[in-house]
């Protein structure tokens, strides 16, 4: 079994809302601006 880098997006509330899920154990970086994109436009739902 091998870990897998894992982000997520948590409400105020403690709901989880977006889950990123880097799938290449070789990447050593995570584009923030994908991230921060996803979190604008949920974010910005009513």
């Amino acid at each position: 079994m091998t870990a897998t880098r894992t982000f997520f997006l948590i409400d105020r509330q403690g709901v989880i809302r977006k889950k990123w899920v880097i799938e290449n154990p070789d990447t050593t970086v995570v584009y923030s601006d994908t991230l921060l994109r996803d979190i604008r436009e949920i974010v910005a739902k009513p």
